[in-house]
């Protein structure tokens, strides 16, 4: 009796993971709907590494500097660790 209590309390323990978000945008900018976009960034627990969530498969992607395709503002000279 005693290990079944202590499993119903310890087995939740066992496993963590997040379940959907789900979210509304609701636009009022003088934006079009089809110009809006989410970006949903995290860490994964696992390897401490930072990961960008696809909002509609849920599926994680290692963030790369590569995913960075826009030039960047440089102020005083210092262009950053990424170099743009």
């Amino acid at each position: 009796m005693l290990a079944v209590l202590l499993a119903t309390l310890l087995l939740p323990l066992r496993g963590w993971a997040q379940g959907p978000i789900l979210f509304t945008i609701a636009n009022n900018s003088p934006f079009a709907n089809t110009d809006l976009y989410v970006a949903v960034v995290g860490i994964d627990a696992a390897t401490g590494n930072h990961i960008l969530v696809n909002p509609r498969t849920n599926a994680s992607l290692p963030i790369s500097m590569s995913f960075n395709t826009v030039l960047g503002p440089t102020y005083n000279g210092a262009i950053g660790p990424g170099g743009n």
